[in-house]
């Protein structure tokens, strides 16, 4: 894992930290993929307990499923900036919703429908690496 990031030439140690949480472990290592791709040191999570766990170091960004048992995507978000530090979100959906693209809208979070791409994640994390406004799409 080191060798590929240093062939990125970013130390680990100075990439921005990205937050993956899909109980589904294929969409999972998929987003994982491409954020690394995309120059984040990527954490990941089944689901909100865990996720939450992973919440003591704020990422720059999470990418997550909007349902997580008990809790969902929101929920996790909201917890993520609740410490006051700016995270890009994206809520990745099966089915699209008006109710949870307005909820996306109001707290300035992508919204995808399934499948996640990586050119959706880029658009919405911005292709450097670096922490990019993540919009409605």
């Amino acid at each position: 894992m080191r060798a590929m990031h240093e062939r990125l030439g970013t130390p680990l140690a100075s990439r921005p930290r990205a937050l993956v949480v899909d109980p589904n472990p294929a969409d999972r290592a998929s987003a994982a993929h491409w954020l690394t791709e995309l120059g984040y040191d990527v954490r990941q999570a089944a689901d909100f307990a865990r996720a939450r766990a992973l919440l003591d170091v704020p990422p720059a960004a999470i990418v997550t499923s909007l349902r997580l048992g008990a809790y969902n995507g929101f929920h996790l978000i909201i917890v993520a900036r609740s410490g006051g530090q700016p995270v890009a979100a994206v809520i990745v959906s099966e089915h699209d919703d008006s109710a949870t693209r307005a909820e996306a809208a109001r707290l300035k979070v992508g919204y995808v429908v399934k499948p996640l791409t990586r050119e959706s994640l880029g658009d919405l994390l911005g292709e450097s690496g670096r922490m990019g406004r993540a919009c409605e799409r």
